[in-house]
């Protein structure tokens, strides 16, 4: 499809601002808001960035599949996390004075190890859960295993630790989860473009966020609201609705100021992405 890396550019600068935001009214205790439930209709933006690693995956031999994702993912992971842990040391042992420096670092090796983030830039789970995603997703490539199996497999295992109830460490919630939906980016590549199917996704969406829109918090694995077998459901069926959209916007026009600052923002996704959590917690915590 032409201009097909543009739309995702987009998709993905339109989710990172409304992530960002989100971050900002959770952060101002407006998690009850008006604003937070219009908010919802797009919680299914974390699920999409999975679903776009899908999407463009390609197998590489596994040294260089390493190399590239450590480079890419793992890298800003450990600097921003450095970055998040000064930060947030900083307020929490010598502004609010409410740790000391040992007990504020066993709280951080503790939540490392049990989140797979430090609390002073909780947001990088993400970059970890997608590492660890690429590199079974090619290692299976390299196997000769479908992708069908890790991903039936990642979602088996999230319903499976929900109604059991396991919720540490983390990393196995979110890691399986982002399996089942990056693994959906691969595998609805080219039925993602027919247009019975995607009408289909666009009704199940509109239907079910009428009637019973799920609401899951994909890092801890818990319900906020509605029926968590849906959510699953709902998610796929909501990013095929938003990619479809933007397709469907560029085949009317190409270009327009607010596309062309959406690509902007979905370019330096990343950036944005690794500094959004430090900056919000000075505001708050500091000068506010």
């Amino acid at each position: 499809m032409p201009n097909r890396s543009r739309i995702y550019d987009e998709i993905a600068g339109l989710l990172i601002i409304y992530m960002v935001i989100y971050h900002v009214m959770q952060w101002s205790g407006m998690q009850n808001s008006t604003g937070m439930e219009i908010l919802s209709y797009l919680n299914f933006f974390m699920p999409w960035f999975f679903y776009k690693g899908g999407l463009f995956f390609k197998e590489r031999e596994m040294l260089p599949a390493l190399q590239k994702s450590f480079k890419r993912l793992i890298l800003p992971y450990i600097e921003w996390s450095f970055v998040g842990a000064v930060v947030f040391g900083y307020i929490a042992c010598f502004r609010e004075h409410t740790h000391t420096v040992p007990d504020y670092l066993k709280m951080n090796i503790y939540q490392l190890l049990t989140e797979g983030s430090v609390p002073g830039n909780q947001a990088l789970w993400f970059l970890f859960a997608l590492f660890a995603v690429r590199i079974i997703m090619n290692l299976c490539q390299n196997k000769r295993i479908p992708v069908v199996y890790p991903t039936i497999f990642g979602i088996s295992f999230s319903v499976f630790l929900h109604f059991t109830g396991i919720v540490l460490p983390h990393y196995f919630t979110y890691i399986s989860s982002g399996l089942f939906f990056f693994g959906l980016g691969f595998l609805l590549k080219d039925l993602s473009q027919n247009k019975h199917f995607q009408l289909t996704c666009i009704l199940i969406y509109l239907i079910l966020s009428i009637f019973s829109k799920p609401i899951v918090d994909i890092r801890t694995n818990s319900l906020l609201d509605g029926y968590y077998l849906l959510w699953p459901i709902w998610s796929v069926a909501g990013i095929i609705t938003l990619n479809t959209l933007f397709e469907n916007l560029h085949k009317i026009s190409n270009a327009s100021i607010c596309s062309c600052t959406l690509e902007w923002v979905g370019k330096h996704s990343m950036t944005i992405y690794v500094v959004h959590w430090p900056i919000i917690m000075i505001v708050f915590r500091i000068l506010l």
